[in-house]
């Protein structure tokens, strides 16, 4: 039969297992090895939020890059619709108007969804095949009433120029 007090006499003693850290283990500090790994981790950690906080304050590029997706979801509006869609210029704000054709003169609509505004630092310098402030047309079927160049420029003269083509390419160079 099973007794309790027989098991309690099989099973191990507190002291006869001697504890693993002593007092003499906990002063000791830190080796080499484990100082040099924190010391890599912390460095690795600083490189990446440096690389990662760089290109956060570029305005210019994230304007050119931000010109570059108003001009393609134009021409996908454009496209999707069956309507003629352009990017007209009015100060540091671009929008997009909708009508039947690229001729048009008069009936163009604003579309609200499509817009953008250009940051405090950074400004349109020069434009080419651009009129009367329409920066591009796009057909219903997508193709480019023009080939213009915009070119972006910011504080410090650093400039980018967005080229976009007939068939709705689009490229960006700084």
């Amino acid at each position: 039969m099973f007794r309790l007090k027989d098991t309690m006499k099989r099973l191990p003693s507190a002291r006869s297992h001697p504890a693993t850290f002593s007092p003499a283990r906990l002063q000791q500090g830190f080796s080499l090895i484990e100082l040099l790994v924190v010391i890599a981790i912390i460095g690795i950690m600083a490189g990446l939020a440096v690389v990662g906080l760089r290109g956060s304050h570029d305005d210019l590029t994230f304007n050119a890059t931000e010109l570059e997706g108003q001009v393609k979801l134009t021409r996908s509006k454009a496209m999707t619709t069956t309507r003629a869609y352009r990017l007209v210029r009015a100060g540091k704000r671009i929008d997009a108007e909708w009508s039947e054709r690229c001729s048009d003169t008069t009936g163009w609509q604003k579309d609200d969804a499509i817009w953008m505004e250009l940051s405090n630092r950074v400004s349109i310098s020069n434009t080419q095949n651009v009129t009367d402030n329409v920066i591009i047309c796009f057909t219903s079927r997508g193709l480019a009433s023009a080939n213009p160049v915009i070119t972006l420029q910011d504080q410090e003269g650093d400039t980018a120029e967005i080229e976009v083509f007939i068939g709705g390419g689009v490229e960006v160079r700084k």
